[in-house]
């Protein structure tokens, strides 16, 4: 069963992060990691709290199965790096 996500492409991106509260909604297997400092667009830093290793994820009927860094962040429900 799928759920639609806003999914934001970000360039300058080096990791996929996904919002933990979606994560949460999914009920997504999370693997708990050391915290780390993640700065984002605005030149500020905020927590890692987990990560999902596999998350199953289809755009424009291309699957993917990625990892994904718990970070809550604004303007998507995903991001993805590239």
């Amino acid at each position: 069963m799928g759920h639609r996500v806003n999914v934001l492409i970000d360039i300058d991106r080096s990791h996929n992060i996904m919002q933990p509260c979606l994560a949460k909604h999914l009920q997504l297997r999370i693997t708990l990691t050391p915290s780390f400092l993640v700065m984002i667009g605005d030149g500020n830093h905020i927590y890692c709290t987990g990560l999902c290793p596999q998350v199953s994820l289809t755009m424009q009927s291309h699957a993917f199965l990625l990892p994904f860094y718990q970070v809550s962040f604004h303007g998507a429900d995903l991001a993805l790096g590239i």
